[in-house]
């Protein structure tokens, strides 16, 4: 189901849920080497760990994963033009993310790990999309959606040190430094509705 769709630079990109399918892709994403040197898990482990791994997040009511898909500029999105849909629930883009797969390129994978009144962010971006602006864009959709869920107050992420692009694309998003440990940022954004500081 397609959660959150945006016009970003002449394409349109649709935040889907994932389907077991994207197995194979969020492994090989995982296994790309800059994704690993920006990773708090550098080590390379073989494809059936992963599928175990992905079987058990997908069976969690706690763990929403994630892809981003861009459409390339024109397509239509099953005759209606998914321009900043709501970030919650069912859209108008919902069929034409089924019916425009096949001309969809994956462009990035977002995870949320919700506890409590938090949800915390894990994402990548594919090597194609990679300086595009395209992390930015994920991570705005992110606080859109996750700002619809019921009883989420704040985003955490956690950043290495020596990330700076993803720590660039966390500020410029309006997350703040919660705290500092050795190897370790912590990042958190407010959403909309909490008055609690």
């Amino acid at each position: 189901m397609v959660v959150c769709s945006r016009e970003y630079r002449g394409s349109t990109y649709l935040l889907r849920e994932a389907v077991p399918s994207d197995c194979r892709l969020l492994y090989d994403w995982r296994m790309d080497p800059v994704t690993r040197a920006g990773s708090f898990g550098h080590n390379v482990f073989p494809y059936e760990e992963h599928e175990k791994w992905f079987r058990k997040l997908m069976a969690d009511p706690c763990r929403k994963q994630f892809i981003l898909l861009r459409l390339p500029a024109g397509v239509a999105t099953g005759g209606i033009r998914a321009v900043e849909q709501p970030c919650a629930g069912r859209t108008a883009a919902d069929a034409a993310g089924t019916a425009q797969s096949s001309a969809a390129a994956p462009a990035a994978q977002l995870r949320l790990d919700l506890t409590g009144q938090e949800a915390e962010i894990s994402y990548s971006v594919a090597a194609s999309e990679r300086g595009k602006g395209i992390g930015t864009l994920l991570i705005r959709m992110a606080v859109s959606y996750a700002g619809n869920l019921s009883g989420i107050r704040a985003l955490t992420a956690e950043v290495l040190p020596d990330n700076t692009a993803s720590r660039r694309i966390f500020e410029k998003c309006g997350f703040h430094l919660l705290s500092e440990e050795p190897g370790r940022l912590l990042y958190i954004c407010k959403l909309k509705g909490d008055t609690d500081g």
